[in-house]
């Protein structure tokens, strides 16, 4: 198994137990956790169907959807306004879906809401329900991390003004350190021990030279830094210039290309403060936000490529005959003759511009007002054929117009005679049954209570008569009271006694019962084999009416042939004394057998 040698620390490292970036540098564990930074930048590659593009996103993250706030914006109806995010972080790629119905790949591995990790360069492709897919190739472009100069002798450490660099030492190219590994010397001879002040004075060298080296590293990174910044401003300038002239050229794709270039450039730019304004207001502007995705601008509108089409076509289509309808319709306006034909060419034509796939079309209000005036032409026409006037912005009969007018001079109608309000108040008042009293409108009751009197039994009477009147009723009150308490004792007793008959007609009940059974024998066939219920049993009913005692009960006895048969029985009877019971005229009968 090769060994690799991590391009920080320099140690010896295996290739299964390295950690590489997207250029190939091996990193052991320990390195690669202290150099795990975010992406500066993402480079996309979009193929769909012959369709090619590159874009160029700062930033660590890239999302996608059909909504506008997305870094990258496909306005068709089959991506999910938040479609799909990808994310780079401590040198590992992930991608997931941000809606459940959203739709993504890789390598054929659907991707999840859970996240789906991306290879080096990998792909990502959004199925659509017919056509081709939409590829994504995402290259994650990382700034040059720190460098090691590897080296056998212990050196002091710099002063903390050598800390400030502007370009990576890794960047070999720019780099002012070389990585080429020292070989160890076999054996090296003693050295001869140097004076105190020697060793001092050797130090303070050493430190001056290092700070007069971290101050001239300095200003080549102050230089280096200045260039950089007036290369950006410059391409930024470009940018913003070319952009707009794009724009009044209606190039509005290539326009977004150069706003989106520039707007990375600036990602990490503070000192471009002016620009950035100027950037985010054309980003914000309908050209770049929509033209730049391919919407087209019809008559104000900013409209997707397949309903501008579809728009333009129906346009070039229905035009011409609209235009026919309405000069037609407003020939037929102008001289008066046949309105119904101009009101329908109007419909017709208002029918072809509500089918269209975009409204309002330029005409249709113009129509629309010609179909309106049309309308009410043919319906004075036809109301005034019908005898009905025209008044107050309304079509009335002459005796509506007559009320109108009426109401106008401030008159009610009341009882068929057109009064004054006042008037008919009044005469309102009166037909209620009200009287004037003292200048206040009132009932009759209202105006003998005025004068004094008081209603007693629907009479008017003074107060004096109605005290002798209640004091007579008082004592006739008070006598029939009596009488109702006397009643009321009277009845008391009788319902107890009552009671008491009804408890000893209720204590016989078993006795009827019993005797009753006496009685039905004597109508069996086989009176020995007969067998009843007990007396708790819910087939016994005993009842007391009239003197008598009812009993309905059912018996098992044996018929001729030996059969036993239920039937069930009633029998009236009373007791003649204490022991012995008589049976009613009409006997006892069985009413069921089975």
């Amino acid at each position: 198994m090769s060994s690799k040698s991590c391009a920080l620390c320099g140690k010896p490292i295996t290739e299964t137990g390295a950690l590489h970036d997207l250029t190939g540098n091996y990193y052991c564990a320990a390195c690669q956790k202290s150099r795990s930074k975010s992406a500066s930048q993402v480079l996309i590659r979009i193929e769909w169907g012959v369709e090619k593009r590159q874009v160029l996103i700062p930033g660590q993250k890239v999302d996608v959807g059909s909504a506008v706030e997305n870094d990258v914006i496909f306005p068709f109806e089959w991506v999910r306004p938040h479609h799909l995010r990808v994310q780079f972080d401590a040198g590992v790629a992930t991608a997931k879906t941000l809606n459940p119905a959203a739709h993504a790949v890789i390598n054929n591995q659907i991707i999840s809401m859970a996240g789906a990790m991306l290879p080096m360069n990998g792909q990502i492709a959004i199925p659509a329900p017919s056509g081709p897919s939409i590829n994504m190739t995402f290259t994650f472009e990382q700034p040059n991390l720190g460098a090691v100069l590897v080296d056998e002798e212990i050196k002091p450490d710099p002063p903390a003004s050598a800390d400030v660099a502007g370009v990576s030492p890794l960047d070999e190219a720019r780099s002012i350190f070389t990585a080429t590994p020292v070989s160890r010397p076999a054996i090296r001879p003693p050295k001869k021990s140097l004076p105190r002040q020697m060793l001092v004075l050797f130090g303070i060298g050493i430190m001056l030279g290092v700070i007069v080296a971290a101050l001239g590293w300095n200003e080549i990174v102050r230089s280096r830094h200045a260039s950089s910044v007036s290369k950006d401003y410059a391409q930024v300038v470009s940018d913003i210039s070319q952009a707009q002239s794009l724009i009044t050229q209606g190039h509005y794709v290539e326009a977004k290309s150069l706003v989106d270039q520039a707007t990375g450039l600036i990602a990490n730019r503070p000192e471009f403060h002016d620009e950035t304004l100027i950037l985010q207001s054309l980003a914000a502007k309908p050209e770049i936000k929509l033209g730049g995705l391919g919407y087209i601008q019809m008559e104000g509108q900013w409209l997707p490529p397949e309903t501008a089409i579809a728009w333009k076509a129906a346009r070039q289509r229905d035009d011409p005959t609209i235009q026919s309808l309405y000069t037609q319709a407003r020939n037929f306006s102008d001289t008066n003759r046949n309105l119904e034909k101009a009101q329908e060419y109007c419909n017709q034509a208002l029918a072809l511009i509500n089918a269209e796939p975009v409204h309002p079309h330029p005409m249709q209000q113009k129509i629309s007002t010609l179909r309106d005036d049309v309308h009410e032409r043919l319906v004075a026409i036809t109301m005034t054929a019908k005898g009905y006037v025209f008044y107050d912005h309304r079509w009335v009969t002459p005796t509506q117009r007559f009320e109108l007018q009426q109401q106008a001079k401030g008159l009610v109608l009341y009882k068929g005679k057109w009064l004054t309000k006042s008037a008919a108040f009044a005469a309102q008042q009166t037909d209620k049954g009200l009287v004037l009293y003292q200048g206040k409108w009132m009932t009759p009751a209202e105006e003998k209570t005025a004068q004094g009197f008081v209603q007693f039994e629907g009479n008017w009477i003074t107060p004096s008569q109605r005290k002798m009147i209640v004091q007579q009723r008082a004592e006739i009150a008070k006598q029939q009271q009596q009488k109702q308490e006397q009643a009321k004792v009277a009845k008391a007793k009788q319902v107890e006694l009552t009671k008491k008959q009804q408890k000893a007609i209720e204590a016989r009940y078993p006795d009827a019962y019993r005797k009753s059974q006496q009685f039905v024998k004597d109508i069996l066939v086989n009176p020995t084999s007969a067998q009843f219920q007990p007396y708790e049993s819910p087939k016994v009913v005993v009842a007391f009416s009239n003197g008598w005692y009812l009993v309905k009960a059912v018996v098992d006895s044996k018929n001729k042939l030996g059969v036993v048969l239920r039937a069930t029985y009633i029998c009236k009877l009373r007791p003649t004394d204490a022991t012995h019971w008589e049976e009613a005229p009409d006997g006892t009968a069985l009413i069921d057998t089975d």
